[in-house]
């Protein structure tokens, strides 16, 4: 019966190993293509629509479809989370259009923030210019840098529009969940 056992073990392994080398070109081609050409200035006064904006003719383009001086005025950051972001996306600044790049300022009043979120399929890159220390740089599991630090609850409310019993069940529960681990 041992070496029926054994010899299933072997079989199930060898089949897995196949599938993997099967499905390994599929992971090769699962990214996205590369840029037909240098640059793609986005034309918003073109009616069609596309992934991103439509390339302006390129003896259209001038200089200043890459410069965008928004970033340079702070923002209103008088509203409930006291920040303010002013985006430099390609229908504002139209020289990034298809080159998977935005910016945007970033301007918060004592207090304000910006509540915890994600960018799929993008990179967040934060220039600081002035601020305190951040919250547990570089931690990875959000619930536990959120809820299991000395965050203050007032913050983690208005972050995710929360109320002060709703914080203190998840501050209780992920305190748990880690003490577990």
């Amino acid at each position: 019966m041992a070496r029926s056992f054994s010899a299933s073990v072997r079989r199930v392994t060898l089949a897995l190993f196949v599938l993997q080398l099967a499905l390994l070109p599929m992971m090769a081609i699962a990214s996205d293509a590369d840029p037909e050409q240098d640059f793609c200035v986005g034309d918003s006064n073109n009616p069609n629509i596309v992934n991103g904006l439509v390339c302006k003719n390129p003896a259209e383009v001038k200089a200043n479809d890459f410069k965008f001086s928004g970033l340079a005025n702070p923002g209103n950051t008088n509203n409930p989370l006291g920040s303010n972001v002013t985006a430099a996306f390609a229908a504002e600044f139209p020289g990034i259009n298809t080159l998977g790049i935005s910016m945007a300022r970033l301007d918060f009043a004592k207090g304000g923030l910006v509540p915890p979120h994600t960018h799929p399929r993008a990179t967040e890159i934060i220039f600081v210019v002035e601020a305190l220390n951040s919250q547990n740089p570089g931690t990875q599991i959000q619930a536990v840098a959120l809820f299991n630090s000395k965050i203050n609850e007032v913050v983690l409310e208005k972050a995710f529009g929360l109320g002060e019993k709703a914080v203190q069940h998840i501050e209780y529960t992920v305190e748990a969940a880690n003490a577990v681990n």
